[in-house]
């Protein structure tokens, strides 16, 4: 039996802890990881061996048959298609590069976006990447909390700034971390 997005959504409950999984997301996390190892490639997927590559005969426990399934992971050939499309189509969205028209007190984000050097430009490619690959991405957008009074002069120098943070769909928002 197959369930359904809908049949998975329930009242979230106050007393779920932040480590586990939110009831409404954890219906993707099996088509998440499957989306993560296709993405890495050929390593990843043979490394989760019988799960992508089911051994042909696993009621057979021979070293035989062991060694047979061995050699068969190491021929089998995974052409990673999805990837390069993914990558195509981010190549392709941003063929002409974006163009910011930002306030003059926010213009320090179009050169360090999340505090970490990371550009707008950059910022956008990322989330357009994983919106390809796995319908969703999330942004926070933040400004640092002062106990005094910020200056124009203060924003214009990078010394208290606003800062836009990316979180990946399997990694930070199905535990909310």
């Amino acid at each position: 039996m197959s369930l359904s997005y809908a049949d998975t959504i329930s009242v979230y409950s106050a007393t779920t802890l932040v480590s586990e999984p939110r009831e409404e997301l954890s219906y993707f996390l099996p088509k998440y990881e499957l989306i993560r190892d296709v993405l890495a490639g050929e390593y990843a997927v043979k490394r989760k061996t019988t799960v992508y590559l089911p051994m042909p005969n696993p009621s057979d426990k021979s070293e035989d048959n062991i060694a047979r399934y061995q050699t068969y992971l190491q021929r089998a050939m995974f052409y990673n298609v999805t990837n390069r499309t993914v990558q195509g189509l981010v190549g392709h969205i941003f063929l002409c590069a974006p163009v910011f028209d930002l306030p003059e007190n926010l213009q320090a984000l179009s050169t360090n976006a999340d505090g970490k050097g990371l550009t707008l430009s950059q910022l956008a490619k990322t989330c357009c990447y994983h919106t390809l690959a796995y319908g969703r991405c999330g942004l926070l957008s933040d400004y640092p909390q002062t106990s005094e009074t910020v200056s124009v002069a203060d924003i214009r120098s990078g010394a208290i700034q606003p800062t836009i943070r990316f979180f990946a769909p399997l990694r930070d928002i199905v535990t909310g971390k």
